[in-house]
């Protein structure tokens, strides 16, 4: 989490540190000749540093509302008092609505958000004050205000906390809905004063799309002019990656259902259990590759006397996650010119059956053995983890650093 200007509008618990991004702009030297890409977006962390030092990015993301959250933390243009009013004229039309003597039916919270996230009370209000942003005719305005509500409910009104799954806990703070939400207006209004004094409107294009087909960013004329990427993909371990934005999810209207949230899924790098699928086919692209099958093998071997379903799943979530890497890798080098620039934060990990999972390893041998499209420039480590459930020796996380041949 972060209390960085722009960055804290809404912060993810799976992002990494803007200092890390800053670093990284000046180390693959990027300007303004070409365009920086983020397919795995998230929140948007990376594409903030590149408006703050004049860098054109384009974003990218599976998840519906990781998309909407970097567009609105990308766009600068809103005038600040516009915001502050608008949230103004829609308290005051709540104000009304309760002096009438009509009777509101009440929300119920949505199946995919657990019971005990959000108080029923707190949904009801924050869906009424939703619902009124969308009458908003101004794009940039409506989507910041829509930001602000689902921010201020998940980080101050809902009982949930993240260690770094998401779980329920007993909400200390009793802040209300709508002073919670005028908090975070304040907020956003704040910076958009201060980055407004001293920049104009930002050049991020954000997409909502799958990252292992890039083919859409060439057909909107991007084809060459990607000169450098920096991103984190989601790492192989059994985090379910949409279930700690389902709050987010119900509450923006991004899903009504179970199919939309596997649509959700299905865009995904499969990365545990819970988004593998019997049809998936991306383990194909990689049943040659030595390192990945003995990663499979031991695997099977170590699953084949476990009750639990999920561990049965583990070989091919690692098999389809790396080809769903190499199926990354693959179209993101027919965007990029030769000389381009990549770093990916990278993570190990130990989350199946205590088997280590090199994942720098086998993303640099797709990359550069395999496909044959990048040479290797440098890793560096990020950090050490420890490993839990008696893991032993760190786990570390690496910036690998790759050149388009």
């Amino acid at each position: 989490m972060t209390a960085e200007p722009i960055h804290r509008w809404y912060t993810s618990v799976m992002g990494f540190a803007p200092t890390l991004v800053r670093t990284a702009l000046v180390d693959l030297k990027c300007d303004e000749s070409g365009y920086l890409l983020d397919p795995f977006c998230g929140t948007g962390t990376t594409l903030i540093e590149c408006n703050l030092s004049g860098i054109k990015s384009i974003g990218v993301d599976a998840n519906p509302f990781s998309a909407f959250c970097s567009r609105a933390k990308t766009a600068w243009s809103v005038d600040p008092h516009d915001l502050e009013g608008a949230f103004e004229r829609i308290v005051s039309s709540l104000a009304e609505v309760s002096a009438s003597p009509k009777t509101k039916k009440k929300e119920t919270i949505p199946h995919a958000v657990r019971k005990g996230w959000v108080s029923p009370h707190v949904w009801d209000k924050a869906i009424d004050i939703y619902a009124r942003t969308r009458r908003l005719r101004n794009q940039g305005r409506k989507r910041l205000l829509q930001l602000a509500v689902i921010s201020a409910v998940k980080e101050t009104c809902a009982n949930v906390a993240f260690g770094p799954e998401i779980y329920k806990r007993k909400r200390s703070n009793r802040t209300g809905v709508v002073k919670a939400i005028s908090q975070k207006i304040k907020q956003i209004a704040e910076d958009l004063r201060g980055v407004q004094a001293r920049r104009s409107q930002s050049a991020a294009s954000i997409f909502h799309g799958d990252s292992r087909n890039l083919d859409f960013l060439a057909r909107a004329g991007y084809k060459g002019r990607i000169k450098w990427v920096i991103s984190s993909p989601p790492y192989p371990t059994e985090h379910d990656y949409s279930r700690i934005s389902r709050i987010e999810l119900e509450l923006g209207g991004f899903i009504q259902s179970d199919m939309d949230l596997r649509s959700i899924k299905r865009l995904q790098l499969r990365s545990n259990s819970k988004t593998v699928y019997a049809d998936d086919t991306d383990w194909k692209y990689v049943q040659d590759v030595g390192s990945v099958m003995s990663l499979v093998k031991r695997l099977e071997n170590l699953a084949r006397n476990k009750t639990y379903s999920f561990a049965h799943r583990y070989p091919l979530v690692v098999s389809n996650y790396f080809g769903g890497l190499y199926l990354h890798l693959s179209s993101l080098a027919d965007l990029m010119p030769a000389g381009g620039t990549v770093m990916y934060i990278l993570g190990e990990q130990r989350s199946y059956l205590g088997v280590l999972v090199p994942t720098t390893d086998v993303f640099i041998e797709l990359a550069c053995d395999r496909l044959r499209a990048f040479r290797l420039v440098k890793r560096v480590i990020v950090r050490l983890r420890r490993g839990t459930n008696g893991t032993v020796g760190p786990i570390r996380e690496e910036a690998a650093i790759l050149q388009r041949r």
